[in-house]
């Protein structure tokens, strides 16, 4: 899965107007016991695409989160994640 999103000049405040492409990848890998794994990978791609810089700053970043227990139906495409309950009640 490929997603594609423009940034127009100084938009965010970043000089230059820039496309980003995040692709999103999903392998099955089988792990002891039989156990099937599925393993995620993220590739970016970030393009000048008009002419009012030569050259901008660009540091992707992913903020992942690791679930403790999780089932993939590869054949519906859905992630059901564990609930893991939060005890900081200044955040609630």
């Amino acid at each position: 899965m490929t997603y594609d999103w423009q940034v127009k000049h100084l938009e965010d405040k970043f000089p230059g107007s820039i496309n980003v492409f995040v692709k999103y990848t999903v392998e099955e890998e089988e792990k002891p016991g039989g156990v099937i794994a599925g393993k995620v990978g993220i590739e970016y791609d970030v393009r000048l695409i008009d002419d009012e810089v030569e050259e901008t700053a660009i540091a992707m970043t992913n903020h992942r989160y690791s679930l403790l227990e999780y089932r993939i139906d590869f054949s519906a495409t859905l992630i059901s994640p564990t609930k893991l309950p939060l005890r900081a009640p200044q955040y609630s």
